[in-house]
């Protein structure tokens, strides 16, 4: 889930997620890694901060609470 919004993110915003990485100093395929592993939290601060989004977003939290419900 975490990646599709960040695929997302990039895509409306016309950058690749390569550039993405460069921009925010991650290593290359760093993003893409977050696929099957677990991201700093740090990491995906950085992502929030640069899109200017939630980090509530970028988890889908509202969707999350749905599902339990």
């Amino acid at each position: 889930m975490l990646l599709e919004k960040i695929k997302s993110l990039c895509y409306n915003h016309n950058i690749t997620i390569s550039q993405l990485e460069k921009e925010l100093n991650f290593g290359n395929g760093t993003v893409h890694k977050w696929y099957k592993s677990q991201p700093s939290a740090q990491k995906v601060l950085k992502v929030a901060q640069y899109f200017n989004v939630s980090l509530e977003y970028l988890f889908d939290v509202n969707g999350v609470e749905r599902v339990v419900k």
